[in-house]
């Protein structure tokens, strides 16, 4: 006859019970309206007979300066409200035109790209319906970003843990089986950063003061989409 004596340390049968554990994961995402994005717009320089009529490129003569280009451009920025604080200038670039025709090359001209920060997308539409879009040689919006990500992405990370602790109940209960303590809990695919997906136009494009996404559709901000997974371990009582 073999007895077994605990005397305050746990018996085989206890610690045996405790190995037997629940593996499972959770999941928890919401969406996100971005109050934080991108425009994004190049300058170049320009011949003011392209926009006249009957006029080729053998007669393009008078250069259209950066300076001209970005001074209306600024005013418009400033008129809607957009700090010096939020437009930074991205960098300058070259290049020249060369005519088969007759063997000549055009001076050089020069592009520049301005990238305005703004909260409002009201403000993107009032600046893209007043633009004068000669000397816009490229306009995207992009870069939506919501200033709830922080406070978020530890709820998010909360309800996928709640949403594994259920998971492993419910399994349990249709096994006439209990959850027991928590052992242990891993993130997946956790880099430290946002895992967004979400659905905007990459890159807009400009045709007679107007832009459109991907899909023809007027270009504007949408829902991100936030999703967090955990795994987590639990005993089997």
């Amino acid at each position: 006859l073999a007895l077994t004596v605990s005397c305050g340390t746990e018996t085989t049968r206890e610690i045996a019970a405790k190995e037997r554990t629940i593996l499972v994961t959770g999941a928890a995402d919401t969406k996100l309206c971005p109050d934080e994005m991108t425009l994004t717009i190049e300058i170049s320089e320009y011949y003011k007979e392209k926009y006249e009529p009957n006029k080729s490129e053998k007669d393009y003569k008078t250069l259209v300066k950066l300076d001209e280009i970005e001074k209306p451009l600024m005013e418009l920025l400033h008129k809607n409200g957009i700090a010096d604080s939020s437009i930074s200038f991205s960098f300058v670039t070259t290049s020249w035109t060369w005519y088969y025709y007759d063997g000549s090359k055009k001076p050089v001209t020069f592009q520049k790209t301005i990238s305005v920060k703004l909260r409002d997308h009201n403000k993107v539409e009032a600046i893209i319906r007043d633009i004068d879009t000669k000397g816009i040689a490229y306009l995207s919006l992009g870069g939506f970003k919501s200033s709830q990500e922080q406070a978020m992405r530890k709820e998010l990370k909360a309800e996928a843990l709640k949403a594994a602790k259920e998971k492993a109940a419910y399994m349990l209960s249709k096994v006439d089986k209990q959850l027991g303590e928590i052992v242990s809990i891993r993130e997946i695919n956790d880099d430290g950063g946002a895992h967004w997906n979400w659905r905007g136009p990459a890159q807009t494009s400009v045709s007679n003061a107007s832009y459109e996404g991907d899909d023809g559709a007027p270009a504007g901000p949408q829902d991100i989409v936030m999703r967090y997974e955990v795994e987590a371990e639990f005993e089997i009582e």
